[in-house]
């Protein structure tokens, strides 16, 4: 159920839209990875909730070309423009080309850890790409997305509640 989330996923996402979800958890616990899709959109968030992710794999989002290559940003007319500034915001690319938006992007959700060596560094990485009516403002969503706590499940199960009438 879209309250389950781990995310504030559902909260972001068009509330007339019907999504398929799941999730697989790894690394006993410490990985959750959620798949969010729907006719026009496709979502893939990979959380870390104890660890974060390499440095190669920030290098990754910060390379416009493997934006390109995630993407088929010729075929699609995308141009990457850069997600925010670093810190504690979101790190990468998204694009717009008028019918279609796309993202990815790492951010850090979790707060600190206890661990000597964490510099706070992003523990998710975000793979978004939506159109039509499931069109996002990727700006936005980017700076927006984040762990979903009891408030925000307790509005998304009211809202589905209220889209089967119970």
């Amino acid at each position: 159920m879209p309250w389950e989330s781990r995310f504030n996923t559902f909260a972001l996402l068009n509330q007339n839209t019907v999504f398929r979800a799941d999730r697989i958890t790894r690394d006993n616990g410490i990985g959750i990875i959620e798949n969010v899709n729907s006719e026009d959109l496709s979502l893939i968030v990979e959380h870390f909730s104890d660890a974060w992710i390499s440095d190669q794999s920030i290098r990754d989002l910060k390379d416009s070309e493997d934006f390109n290559t995630a993407f088929r940003s010729v075929e699609r007319g995308f141009t990457p423009r850069p997600l925010g500034g670093g810190g504690a915001g979101p790190v990468g690319y998204f694009a717009d080309n008028g019918r279609c938006s796309a993202a990815q992007f790492g951010k850090r959700l979790s707060g600190p850890t206890t661990y000597r060596n964490d510099r706070g560094a992003p523990d998710t990485i975000v793979r978004v790409i939506s159109c039509g009516e499931a069109k996002l403002d990727m700006e936005r969503f980017a700076k927006d997305f984040d762990l979903s706590d009891r408030a925000t499940r307790s509005a998304i199960q009211s809202a589905v509640g209220r889209l089967y009438g119970t």
